[in-house]
């Protein structure tokens, strides 16, 4: 696939390689597009599943956007992160928001 055609699937590679590599996603065995989002150190916790759960929210990748669920602290690192290395930002939408 060349110029248009490869494009989205080239964001995409480029955009799972970061988060798993440099942020220490996981992803999924099921879903491929489905990653998430560990706790650590550097980033502000509120664990999603309680005490047991290693996880502080996850993301779904789909070509050129992606959606996903986190703690306000975890959007705001993940959102540092993509802006220092991409340039991009992303909006958080509220529950009940369209």
């Amino acid at each position: 696939m060349a110029g248009e055609e490869g494009a989205p699937r080239a964001w995409w590679e480029r955009i799972t390689r970061y988060l798993l590599q440099e942020c220490g996603c996981s992803q999924s065995k099921v879903d491929p597009c489905l990653l998430w989002i560990p706790i650590c150190e550097e980033k502000p916790s509120a664990r999603v599943g309680g005490d047991e759960c290693p996880w502080d929210g996850y993301v779904a990748l789909h070509v050129d956007d992606f959606k996903g669920r986190a703690t306000r602290g975890v959007v705001a690192w993940l959102d540092e992160k993509l802006n220092e290395k991409f340039k991009v930002r992303f909006r958080v939408v509220e529950i009940g928001e369209d």
